[in-house]
């Protein structure tokens, strides 16, 4: 969601003006809810300046244990570990899209993982459990079927097209 909160020199920590809270789509990437945030961080800004030239404001203090911080994503955050759960790639995957992105190495190069989606399956993690459709990758917990990758210096393909050009097998294991 978005809050407008006074700024104070505490991160995170000054009275909430205004709250609106953000419904995520199925398959909302980073850079989806990033272009729908702006479009609603405007309006409820507008709305707190009314609120305030009006006088009609009531900040509510924040309350210092539900606070959260978290640390800058950087490019070492990118690599796939598929022990994770399905459930879990499909997040950081749609998280880290567009960057730092989701990566996994076959072959020496580095292949970014713009969607996938998740199915059953088991399996060693990283190991590739069909190839029909794109590669369906065994995880920690289910599988995940890899939709639209990247190779390097490539545009964005489907998974089954990226097969075409770097063949995988059933078994064949990905870093």
């Amino acid at each position: 969601g978005i809050s407008v909160i006074y700024v104070t020199k505490e991160m995170d920590a000054g009275d909430i003006l205004l709250q609106k809270r953000v419904a995520l789509e199925t398959g909302e990437t980073s850079a989806s809810l990033s272009g729908k945030m702006a479009g609603e961080a405007a309006t409820i800004l507008c709305e707190a300046l009314d609120l305030l030239v009006s006088g009609d404001v009531h900040p509510q203090p924040q309350d210092p244990a539900r606070v959260t911080e978290t640390r800058k994503l950087t490019k070492e955050d990118g690599p796939i570990d598929w022990s994770h759960s399905a459930q879990v790639l499909d997040c950081r995957v749609r998280a880290f899209n567009p960057w730092p992105c989701a990566t996994f190495q076959r072959d020496g190069l580095t292949i970014k993982l713009q969607r996938v989606g998740v199915e059953d399956g088991k399996g060693h993690p990283g190991e590739v459990l069909d190839v029909k459709g794109g590669p369906l990758v065994a995880t920690g917990d289910g599988a995940v079927r890899l939709l639209d990758v990247q190779p390097p210096g490539k545009k964005a393909m489907s998974g089954d097209a990226w097969l075409r050009g770097y063949p995988l097998a059933v078994g064949d294991r990905l870093g």
